[in-house]
């Protein structure tokens, strides 16, 4: 509630409101005393919102006009709001210059309740301030009008509090009644059509050497009250009317409803289309959605189910008529359908989806009219690779979860947007490994290397941020909580969650979930509630209130140190279950303080295996695991109270009548828990011993393979942990075996921060070269072998789909064969890419003419990556054949052949053409969403990496990039010096402080950090290991 205050009295609210939610917070009363001083130094305003809807949200920052945002209050809640808004989209490039081009003019009215009898004020979201190139609305007082049914409701003010950012208040003479409805009009207010990609924006595409436009939204998070006055935050639900007018050559207009029928109109000596819509379901105002084009459409021909498609028409026609992405569509849907008892079609009459030249994510889940980049929802076969259909498949899958899990039931707020994202990740791997299309692919021990493993680095730091996190209020606050953090770490957490209670018992407790809070707002409570309520079988209830809190509540994540106690000495163990744990926060070296955190306790839900099984770590039919729930520091396992049938070996070490090779344990089976595991030195080596036999390797199941080996690593990456750079060695020394994709990967992934770490010196990066070129003298094949990996055949469409890891296998094989210059790799890219280069054929036809439709497509999709980029690396005619390659680039149409051919440009040795690569990012030549890939490519070498460095600390390059944030991350992830970190502060100190990128940089120091920490710990041993090891096999 907002109303004319004194300094006192606002104070002694603002006290109370924090002393009442501080439980909620999560706050001690030392915690709250402090935001009591804080509050004691407010600046001297007397108009405050209050809390938003949740409770959980009253700001803890001093109110200035620097704060850069405020919840809204809960008094005046909507209902329906009625949009109509005209559209003044050039419709190419001949008319950018007419008037009122990029603009739009609009009246909303909406349908609104008081929720309180003193109500004098509505306050709501319209962006009133910023630059038309970023999106903004604008209008006044007299713009403004309150109606009671037929009446008007006096206004006394409108007071745009531009200290807040984007809140504006409409204040009455006398109090609103509780519980009748009013009508708050904004009529023709003025707004822009952005070029940032954000809001209402605008997009092109270039057709016969003419630019054509179109114009789309993205909402999410915050960005509705660009284009709309509106109650901008997610718990305010309400439906919505739209009518969209625009110019009549625009034929493919979409929006969340259905399109009712339409009718022209003539304005200012044009042809104009008046396109109502209906209305839409009760929804966040960040999912408001629609489309302005001349896309083609296609269907799956389901009539009473309609599943659109739009797109470029020549792309819908070059891509099999979408017919892939409507299939996996289709099949998501049907599988969420029955999964959950939600019918789509219940809530909606259609489903609408389509792909646009510029999007700055994969794919954004408006409800209804799902929008992708074009790449993340079009498919050629024959032409893109595998790659490219299961990345497609992944986005495609990914958003339709939305459609439960974000827009059927939605986030408070976002403090716990992983209820939103973190599910949509979860389950999008669950669509994919369950509908006909994709279940063949077997991706399910992926998601352990995929997810689980990225949440792992990203939480290891102290910069990271806990699920839940309740300092989430202003701006840049809503925008970094969407990371990767949220997003894999929330996926692995409910992934912990199944491992524990199965998935039929998991599924029932969702579907409870899902049925009570359906087009309602939740918080993380809600859901541990219905976990708790579930019967867990072979075990009861188990209390998840207490069981997730640290998980959700709290940044990081434990490492449990099993010890084996010997049947020998004199604490000789007489059971093989007699093993000490002990849990600590696992956290990379840093140079923050560590104690704080070492206190934490989780209760991990430990799962285990021995040897003496015959297969280790497999997964169970039902889904469910063996637990026994960890919930002290530390003890002894044995005394724990764990199930008789656990896993534990039956002898311990060194018993007299033990099968020594047999004899070790394998803990957190199928990684179903988000935490490392240690083990002491004999339980290491013996499984290395166990793996050194190629017999014996699939014994221990990939994904145990798998978690072994990115846990050894880590864990002497991170030092304090007892685990030597000699142990992790000994354990990867039988990757020469390895046959399955996500164990391979891990190491190499792992293998490649050494060589971060270790490449800005030719003396300290030539023996990890030796070693690597050793290893792949026998995992790459001599050149009458190399055909397998080279096989066209591997996986083609519909055919032999199931082979699709062993693809990804094979092209890891050859990537890091010839990143460490493999001579037969090397000489076999050389190869293909001459083939290629002398065919003068494009990746992709541009199919602009018919004869365009008759290009050739050089029969590569699956290797194209190598070949273009190890083909330019070791190319004699380096700077023709860039050249060349860079001329391809900028006349393909295909995002996804641009996107290959990008990748191959930072390939090049050359320091002049690195320089020109760089200058692309602010040329023009790369879209916006593209520009950061290019710092990700480059800096793949100590050389892309300088340039890289050097390009973005120039003022004239930093103020022209995008997405910042990224390039940050990507560019500084191998320093290691005090020299580069003082630069970096520098960096700091100019662009991050106060800015949207100021997170990033505090992330980047931190990792800079942990980085020269190692450096001075552990490069010497790397070393004397490496120099041990990389003599070529006898």
């Amino acid at each position: 509630m907002i109303a004319r205050i004194s300094v006192t009295v606002l104070i002694a609210m603002l006290l109370s409101m924090v002393i009442a939610f501080g439980v909620l917070w999560g706050q001690t009363k030392s915690e709250v005393a402090e935001k009591e001083k804080e509050i004691a130094e407010l600046w001297k305003h007397t108009t405050v919102p209050s809390t938003g809807p949740g409770g959980n949200n009253v700001t803890t920052k001093p109110i200035t006009p620097d704060t850069p945002f405020l919840r809204l209050p809960t008094h005046i809640l909507p209902i329906n709001y009625g949009l109509d808004l005209r559209v003044y989209l050039p419709f190419d490039q001949t008319e950018e210059s007419m008037g009122k081009a990029f603009t739009t003019v609009g009246t909303v009215r909406i349908r609104l309740v008081p929720m309180t009898s003193d109500a004098r004020n509505i306050t709501l979201h319209a962006r009133t301030r910023a630059s038309a190139s970023s999106g903004k609305i604008t209008f006044t007082r007299d713009n403004v009008k309150l109606m009671r049914g037929a009446d008007s409701v006096a206004i006394s003010n409108v007071d745009f509090q531009h200290w807040t950012v984007d809140v504006f208040v409409v204040e009455t003479q006398e109090p609103l009644v509780q519980g009748q409805e009013y009508i708050l009009v904004v009529e023709n207010f003025e707004g822009t059509i952005a070029n940032d990609n954000q809001g209402l924006y605008r997009s092109s595409f270039e057709r016969s050497g003419v630019k054509k436009y179109l114009a789309l939204t993205q909402l999410q998070p915050y960005k509705a009250r660009r284009v709309f006055p509106c109650f901008d935050e997610p718990a305010f639900r309400s439906t919505f009317d739209i009518t969209l007018r625009h110019d009549a050559r625009f034929n493919n207009t979409r929006s969340n409803g259905e399109r009712n029928p339409s009718s022209s109109d003539t304005f200012d000596g044009k042809q104009w289309t008046v396109q109502p819509f209906r209305t839409s379901p009760n929804m966040s105002a960040y999912l408001v959605a629609f489309l302005i084009s001349d896309f083609g459409s296609r269907d799956d021909g389901i009539a009473a189910k309609p599943n659109r498609i739009s797109a470029i028409e020549d792309l819908l026609k070059k891509h099999d008529d979408a017919r892939f992405a409507l299939t996996q569509s289709r099949q998501s849907l049907a599988y969420l359908d029955a999964s959950f008892g939600q019918p789509y079609y219940t809530d909606h009459t259609k489903m609408d989806q389509a792909g646009v030249p510029d999007f700055d994510v994969g794919g954004m889940e408006n409800w209804g009219m799902i929008l992708y980049r074009e790449a993340s929802l079009l498919y050629e076969p024959g032409v893109s690779s595998a790659d490219v259909k299961r990345s497609g498949a992944a986005v495609v899958s990914h958003e339709l979860a939305h459609m439960i899990f974000g827009d059927l039931v939605t986030c408070k707020w976002w403090d716990d947007a992983w209820l939103n994202e973190g599910f949509a990740r979860f389950f999008q791997y669950e669509i994919l490994n369950s509908v006909e299309g994709t279940s063949v692919w077997n991706l399910g021990p992926l998601f352990s290397y995929w997810v689980v493993r990225e949440a792992m680095q990203r939480d290891a730091y102290n910069t990271s941020h806990p699920l839940y996190d309740p300092s989430v209020i202003t701006l840049s606050d809503i925008d970094d909580i969407f990371d990767a953090v949220t997003y894999t770490k929330g996926a692995s957490i409910l992934h912990m969650v199944k491992g524990t209670m199965g998935r039929d018992t998991f599924y029932s407790a969702i579907r409870k979930y899902v049925a009570e809070f359906r087009m309602k707002n939740v918080v993380h409570q809600d859901l541990f509630k219905h976990l708790s309520a579930e019967p867990v079988p072979g075990t009861g209830s188990v209390d998840f209130n207490n069981a997730l809190k640290t998980w959700v509540e709290e940044s990081g994540y434990p490492v449990i140190k099993l010890t084996r106690l010997n049947g020998t000495g004199p604490d000789s163990a007489t059971t093989g279950s007699q093993i000490r744990f002990q849990q600590t926060r696992f956290l990379m070296r840093t140079g923050a303080t560590r104690a704080s955190h070492f206190d934490r306790i989780w209760h991990i839900p430990l799962t285990l295996t021995s040897g003496e099984n015959g297969a280790i770590g497999g997964p169970t039919p039902s889904g469910q695991y063996k637990v026994c729930w960890i919930k002290t520091k530390e003890g002894d396992l044995s005394t724990n109270g764990c199930p008789l049938d656990f896993g534990f070996p039956a002898q311990p070490p060194y018993s007299t009548n033990e099968d020594a090779q047999r004899n070790f344990i394998v803990a957190n089976v199928q990684q179903t828990g988000f935490y490392r595991v240690n083990y002491d030195g004999e339980n290491w080596k013996r499984i290395s011993e166990f793996l050194s036999n190629p017999v014996q390797v699939n014994f221990i199941d990939e994904v145990s393979r798998g978690q072994l080996i990115d846990d050894a690593f880590n864990l002497a990456r991170a030092g304090e942990y007892n685990l030597s750079y000699g142990i992790v060695f000994d354990l990867i020394d039988y990757l020469r075996y390895e046959t399955r994709y996500g164990p391979f990967a891990s190491a190499m992934d792992n293998l490649r921060y050494l060589d971060q770490m270790l490449r800005g010196k030719t003396e300290d990066y030539q023996p990890l070269v030796d070693y690597m070129k050793k290893l792949f003298r026998t995992l790459y094949p001599d050149p009458v072998s190399s055909v397998r990996l080279w096989n066209t055949a591997t996986w083609v469409d519909d055919i032999n789909e199931s082979q699709y890891t062993k693809l990804l296998l094979d092209n890891a094989v050859i990537e890091n064969a010839c990143f460490y210059d493999h001579p037969q790799c090397v000489a076999e890219t050389k190869e293909r890419f001459t083939v290629w280069r002398v065919s003068g054929t494009q990746l992709s036809s541009p199919y602009a003419t018919a004869a365009d439709a008759q290009h050739l497509v050089l029969n590569f999709p699956q290797t194209k990556n190598m070949i273009l980029c190890y083909g330019i690396r070791n190319s004699e005619n380096q700077i023709l054949d860039w050249e060349y390659v860079n001329e391809m680039h900028d006349k393909e149409a295909s995002t996804d052949a641009k996107s290959f051919l990008l990748r191959a440009l930072a390939c090049t040795k050359n320091e002049g053409l690195l320089d020109r690569l760089l200058g692309k990012s602010v040329d023009g030549t790369v879209r916006d969403q593209d520009k950061n890939s290019i710092f990700s490519y480059i800096s793949r070498w100590e050389a892309g990496a300088v340039k890289a460095w050097e390009f973005i600390q120039k003022e004239e390059n930093w103020s022209r990039l995008a997405r910042k944030v990224h390039i940050i991350a990507d560019v500084t992830a191998a320093f290691n010096t005090e020299t580069r970190l003082r630069e970096l502060y520098a960096l700091n100190k100019r662009y991050g402080v106060g800015t949207s990128e100021e997170d990033a940089f505090k992330k980047a120091i931190d990792k800079v950090q942990a980085n020269i920490a190692w450096t001075h710990a552990s490069k010497a041993e790397v070393l004397v290991e490496l120099n041990k090891r990389k003599s070529a096999p006898t």
